[in-house]
């Protein structure tokens, strides 16, 4: 589930996505995109075998941090109909839109913060009482509730969204390499053709998957990989 290059002593230019989940798949496809088209994702099992196959896969529009939020409204885009345009296999998109419930002040201050900054980034959101949140949604029980956030764009997906990542990634050149060893310190990746020695190690997670799908990874081991 982790990005990195690889400076490898027979193709120094090919970069590898390691993962078959939905960070792993969407690296893969936005570096075709970007021109790479020699890129690799290596698997050590079948794709979205990890986290990603069991996951709810909601996909929510406002995060804490600016650079999230474009993320997400990139992917969104994506998974609501543009990647299926491309090809053929559904994402599994719904636009059930999504609700941020806050049970004290503290957290409703922070709703409102979010709602602030998506508005700088053309989210739609809305904060509402408890009375409002509702009517929006009669299931919820509001009594011990300071209110909601509002975010009508959020939606959910279904593993097949990587299927269609891959697909649209090898049309463009890249390849998938499945039942590949990861070995730890991660400097070294055995495959039945070859040992690939790797002499810099590029890590590119979101930051708010880290803990989730790298519980491995620490600063002292990005110290470790560099010396």
């Amino acid at each position: 589930m982790f990005f990195f290059f690889n400076f490898l002593s027979h193709d120094p230019s090919r970069p590898l996505s390691a993962g078959g989940g939905s960070v792993g798949c969407q690296t893969l496809y936005h570096l075709t995109k970007l021109g790479v088209t020699n890129a690799v994702l290596l698997e050590r099992d079948r794709l979205t075998s990890g986290t990603t196959w069991h996951t709810a896969g909601l996909t929510w529009r406002l995060r804490p941090s600016d650079v999230e939020v474009e993320l997400i409204a990139r992917s969104r885009d994506l998974f609501a109909g543009a990647l299926e345009e491309e090809t053929g296999i559904s994402t599994g998109w719904i636009n059930n839109g999504g609700l941020f419930i806050a049970n004290n002040r503290e957290r409703l201050d922070e709703y409102h913060r979010l709602h602030t900054l998506g508005k700088a980034y053309g989210v739609e959101s809305a904060v509402l009482t408890p009375a409002e949140s509702k009517e929006l949604y009669p299931l919820l029980n509001v009594d011990d509730i300071y209110g909601t956030l509002y975010s009508p764009g959020d939606g959910t997906v279904t593993p097949e969204v990587c299927t269609a990542l891959v697909r649209a990634a090898t049309k463009a050149g890249a390849k998938v390499e499945r039942r590949r060893l990861f070995l730890y310190p991660p400097t070294k990746i055995i495959t039945e053709r070859s040992e690939l020695l790797l002499l810099l190690l590029l890590l590119f997670l979101f930051l708010f998957l880290r803990d989730e799908v790298c519980h491995f990874w620490t600063p002292q081991a990005a110290v470790e990989l560099i010396k």
